[in-house]
């Protein structure tokens, strides 16, 4: 079964694409039914947003540990099945490396370090119960366009918290207990002088509709360069909502990264001889960064100062004087002083919920970026495991984006293409793969290695 056609996208990949029709596809019988993936993406989507009800106390521990469990519960309850996903091998490699962590003298306690090693594999996990899932391509059309409506509708939601934060953003006294004493440093100045936080859309924190404004300024520019008045209409509202909250949420990286993913779509297209399309989506691009740029300069104060810097300033001094120093003191003096990795559970929620700062052999540590999470967990051989298997993941975005032949499917693989980009250099200045956007990294690369490996091969 299969969601509609949501747009004429779905549809052009379910009648165009020969994936679909071939016997040895990702639909072939055997395989679980795509409503375990739908079912997924879906049961994301009301976790995510379930945490912004205020007065949850415990509960929003329970909501948070619910959306890893739902990953490792898949992993037992969908069927086996299916093809191996090329970058399974590493993902074993990089799951033992943390199991011998256990035995590590560095170990903060036992039931931390299990912990982390369970956590991880919710995480990784995906690549291995996806692809037992029948996502044929209309199945792999239907997850990105749920995905594109979930965050265009959290980037409009964003948009209402900055005009009607009495009405739509959460409550002060949620954001500070949330935030602590960062608080106040997440608000942003509106040109009538008001303060209000960062637009956080439909998450927690003050600032977060930026990523849900990215994802959907990508995937709306592709919507705009489908055939159809409505998908086009909805592909050019998109972009600019998202592109105004990241503006507002003053988030330089996610600008950035947003507009590396647009413009390898666009290429992509180009080489593959849509230049007409590419040009037509480069075009919409630039029009709704320059529109959304002076809506948000006109609502908000500082917009044109946060930016500039990235004109201003040498791209490697503000990555550096903002993240870039701790990536420099991971590989300079993390790494050389724990080669084998420091021991689990001696950083972050596995460190706050199961661990201990009594044990002398195993004092807390503070992980602000992904490799240094990595070398903590595992040393060089977990850091190399980690960031070869996200290699290996968008080499294989790629080579479907240059090799499919229809344009359709190809177009949907240079969206996960440029998500990939987007996801590998967030590790830069956040431990990305320690949170719900790692887990939906592996999601939905397996899916898209599901729904079109058979296309590539033949």
């Amino acid at each position: 079964m299969a969601l509609p056609h949501i747009t004429s996208v779905g549809a052009a990949v379910a009648t165009r694409s020969p994936a679909a029709a071939l016997p040895g596809a990702a639909g072939a019988l055997g395989l679980a039914s795509p409503w375990w993936l739908y079912g997924f993406v879906g049961l994301q989507m009301v976790l995510q947003t379930a945490l912004l009800v205020p007065g949850l106390g415990p509960g929003r521990t329970l909501l948070r540990i619910g959306t890893f469990a739902v990953s490792l519960g898949l992993l037992v309850a969908v069927p086996a099945g299916g093809r191996r996903h090329p970058v399974a091998p590493l993902v074993v490699l990089l799951l033992a490396v943390l199991a011998l962590g256990l035995l590590h003298p560095g170990l903060n306690t036992p039931t931390a370090g299990v912990a982390t090693v369970v956590f991880y594999l919710a995480i990784w996990c995906p690549v291995f119960w996806v692809p037992r899932i029948a996502v044929t391509p209309l199945a792999f059309a239907n997850v990105i366009l749920l995905l594109w409506a979930f965050h265009t509708l959290s980037a409009a939601v964003g948009v209402l918290q900055v005009y009607d934060p009495g009405r739509f953003a959460p409550d002060p006294e949620f954001v500070k207990q949330m935030s602590g004493v960062n608080a106040d440093g997440l608000m942003v100045e509106l040109s009538d002088g008001t303060k209000v936080y960062r637009p956080a859309g439909l998450t927690d924190s003050p600032g977060g509709a930026a990523g849900s404004g990215s994802f959907a300024a990508l995937v709306g520019v592709l919507l705009f360069g489908a055939r159809g008045v409505v998908p086009k209409a909805l592909g050019a509202a998109s972009v600019p909502v998202g592109l105004f909250c990241i503006y507002l949420s003053h988030v330089r990286s996610t600008l950035v990264v947003t507009a590396l993913s647009i413009a390898g779509l666009v290429a992509s297209l180009a080489v593959r001889g849509q230049v007409g399309r590419a040009t037509g989506i480069a075009g919409v691009a630039a029009a709704a960064a320059v529109g959304a740029f002076a809506w948000a300069a006109a609502v908000g104060t500082g917009v044109t100062d946060r930016f500039a810097t990235l004109l201003d300033d040498d791209p490697g001094k503000v990555y550096h004087a903002n993240r870039g120093h701790f990536l420099e003191s991971t590989l300079t003096e993390d790494l050389p002083a724990h080669p084998l990795g420091a021991g689990l559970g001696r950083y972050g929620m596995m460190f706050v919920y199961f661990g201990t700062p009594t044990n002398p052999d195993s004092p807390p540590l503070w992980a602000e970026i992904q490799a240094t999470a990595w070398v903590y967990d595992g040393g060089l051989l977990l850091l190399l495991a980690g960031y070869t298997a996200i290699g290996g993941a968008i080499a294989h975005a790629v080579r479907f984006t240059l090799t499919l032949r229809d344009n359709a499917s190809a177009a949907l693989a240079a969206v996960v293409a440029g998500y990939d980009v987007s996801v590998l250099i967030s590790t830069a200045g956040y431990s990305t793969f320690l949170s719900q956007s790692g887990m939906m990294f592996w999601v939905l690369n397996a899916a898209l290695y599901t729904a079109f490996a058979e296309a590539d091969r033949r």
